[in-house]
């Protein structure tokens, strides 16, 4: 798992994300140099894990081979009901998606989380990274970081995570890069929502 990664991860917090974003941004302001950050999260990405993808990644990750297939029939053959108000629709079979607080669901967030961190870490080292198991932080100078989640949203599209872009964040402790540079950047063809600040596993950064 990266080191980044908190979340049902033994010895992290969850809040850790939070105050590596607000240590970096002080430290930025009193050195008088520029940090963006963006939030990025994804679509429901629980629902949206292929199940003969995810298999194979568990089955790599080292994850024995009956848990692993166990996994892979429950999540192929999902009977799940719409309920609306108090009336619940007949069942039918899902082909994709994940149990909603499955242990195993999360570890593969994680999994996922760690492989992309990697390469990010790989191709724009400036960029410094944190996830909350699927949502995940990008901080460093804005160029770098807008390439960093470039490479993020290519990845994504080649395990087929959807991103939800309304709900990306890009701040900067810089008046003209948020005012100027970051009001024209677009991900995924969409600009982006630039704020001053952010809400992060409930707190403010």
């Amino acid at each position: 798992i990266h080191e980044a990664a908190c979340g049902a991860v033994a010895g992290h917090e969850s809040v850790e994300a939070a105050w590596d974003a607000q240590l970096s941004v002080e430290e930025s302001i009193m050195q008088g140099r520029e940090l963006t950050i963006v939030t990025a999260d994804y679509t429901k990405v629980f629902d949206s894990f292929d199940p003969g993808f995810f298999h194979e990644l568990l089955l790599a990750a080292g994850i024995p081979r009956r848990l692993a297939a166990l996994v892979f029939y429950l999540n192929s053959n999902l009977l799940r009901r719409i309920k609306i108000g108090d009336q619940y629709g007949d069942p039918f079979k899902g082909n994709i998606g994940a149990g909603q607080g499955d242990v195993i669901a999360v570890l593969k967030a994680l999994i996922i989380t760690t492989i992309q961190f990697r390469l990010i870490s790989t191709r724009h080292p400036a960029v410094s990274l944190s996830s909350v198991v699927d949502d995940r932080t990008f901080r460093g100078p804005r160029e770098e970081v807008v390439r960093a989640v470039n490479t993020a949203l290519e990845f994504d599209a080649v395990v087929k995570l959807k991103n939800n872009l309304k709900k990306f964040v890009a701040m900067s402790t810089c008046p003209q890069a948020r005012a100027a540079e970051l009001a024209r950047t677009k991900f995924g063809g969409k600009l982006i929502r630039v704020a001053l600040e952010d809400v992060l596993v409930g707190f403010n950064i």
